[in-house]
């Protein structure tokens, strides 16, 4: 008698499939930027499954087993389909209302706003490519907090196609697993929300600022839908929704706008009221490039080298002031990661949640701690021109020992105590 093993039979049985209705091709054209680069050889399909294996990733399930391809029918309409335990299939099934949700947003904004906007001679002055650029890739069912950022920035779009590889979210990436947050559950909390959803050229942010001078209503309403639609989709505590942190102070003057808070800059904290009554806890934050400013070696005036990004740790005021400027912003920074874990590990509010943070990390113990961080990260590198290519010239593995840190930092202006005391 020929035996049969029922394990694989078992598995077949266990195994859903879920099909999610994207859209149309010219509405997904617009949602995804397609195509990104025009000297990447690929299909609307392969674009759309790109972006959405980051989400379904970064939403937890690719770790559970659960794959995704996309297919198009002979209309020209595209469906996802998501392949898992059958257990998932309820979950998996919420991304139908999701992306509707989502592709609604982007192409209200785009039909009924940006096309005019892109009509003014404001919109990409310098003819640089702007594009219209929704959050893509990031958590949309199990984000655990919105990091609300002021404008995508072009070569992620472009090159790396990926918002979190770069050193601003690698940053806060990093306290967040100082602070306790697993490793591979570092993305959950990173869905990059930016209130202006038009890619340019890092450099360009003034130029970006002046368009929304101009049609600040369109983008305040993109603001508020965008942030209503993040806090609907995502299941939320029955008191208080996922916390919200601003990045730079123009963010945090059109976050106070539009959801009326009355954030101070940097690291303060209100409570708004925005979707269903319920309570939003807020941070504001320091743009994580002002860090890399303060603490990085400038390079000679037109030597193409990118800055920051030189990978030279230097402070800019070689001094106990400029050196204790940097301890503090970086201790401040930790602390926004602290509050981010501490608010998100139990529902509290909002001073509450800092004033763990703050009592942790301002005790004395820490400061040893703090100093590692800042010359790890002011060790930042990014290749010349607009390719994306980044790293921490310090390699992490070994550096973190007391040796190895202390003989770096002897001539950092780490060692001597007594001038370079907080």
């Amino acid at each position: 008698m020929k035996f049969i093993d029922l394990t694989i039979y078992k598995e077949i049985l266990m195994t859903t499939e879920v099909s999610i209705n994207l859209g149309d091709e010219a509405g997904l054209t617009i949602l995804y930027a397609y195509p990104n680069n025009s000297e990447i050889n690929e299909t609307l399909a392969e674009t759309l499954a790109y972006w959405l294996k980051q989400t379904i990733r970064r939403d937890g399930f690719e770790k559970q087993g659960v794959t995704l391809v996309v297919n198009k029918d002979d209309s020209n309409n595209f469906t996802m389909v998501l392949s898992g335990d059958e257990s998932l299939k309820f979950q998996l099934e919420r991304y139908q209302e999701i992306h509707d949700e989502f592709s609604h947003l982007g192409l209200n904004f785009y039909n009924n706003s940006l096309l005019s906007i892109m009509d003014d001679e404001l919109w990409d002055p310098n003819k640089k490519d702007w594009r219209f650029l929704l959050p893509l890739g990031m958590p949309l069912m199990n984000m655990k907090a919105i990091q609300f950022f002021h404008f995508p920035t072009l070569r992620l779009l472009c090159n790396e196609r990926d918002a979190l590889n770069d050193p601003v979210p690698k940053r806060v990436e990093d306290f967040l697993e100082l602070n306790g947050v697993d490793a591979e559950d570092t993305e959950q909390y990173m869905m990059m929300a930016n209130s202006i959803p038009v890619a340019g050229p890092d450099d360009e942010g003034a130029l970006v600022d002046d368009l929304v001078d101009k049609f600040r209503a369109d983008f305040e309403q993109y603001d508020t839908d965008l942030i209503n639609m993040l806090l609907k989709t995502t299941q939320n505590d029955s008191q208080q929704t996922l916390p919200i942190i601003t990045w730079g102070k123009t963010t945090m003057e059109m976050f106070n706008n539009v959801f009326k808070t009355s954030l101070s800059y940097p690291n303060s904290v209100d409570t708004a009221t925005i979707f269903e009554e319920k309570d939003t806890p807020v941070l504001s934050m320091a743009h994580p490039f002002s860090f890399f400013y303060k603490v990085q070696k400038e390079p000679e005036a037109d030597s193409g080298i990118t800055y920051p990004g030189t990978g030279v740790y230097q402070l800019t005021n070689d001094s106990s002031y400029g050196f204790n400027q940097a301890i503090e912003q970086n201790r401040r920074d930790i602390i926004g990661a602290c509050w981010i874990e501490t608010i998100t590990a139990k529902p509290m509010s909002a001073k509450e949640a800092y004033s763990i943070a703050e009592k942790t990390w301002t005790d004395e113990s820490k400061l040893t701690e703090i100093k590692k961080w800042m010359l790890y990260h002011g060790s930042m590198w990014v290749e010349n021109g607009s390719t994306g290519r980044w790293e921490f010239e310090i390699a992490r593995e070994g550096f973190f020992g007391t040796e190895s840190f202390f003989n770096f930092g002897s001539d950092n202006f780490i060692s001597n105590e007594a001038e370079y005391s907080t």
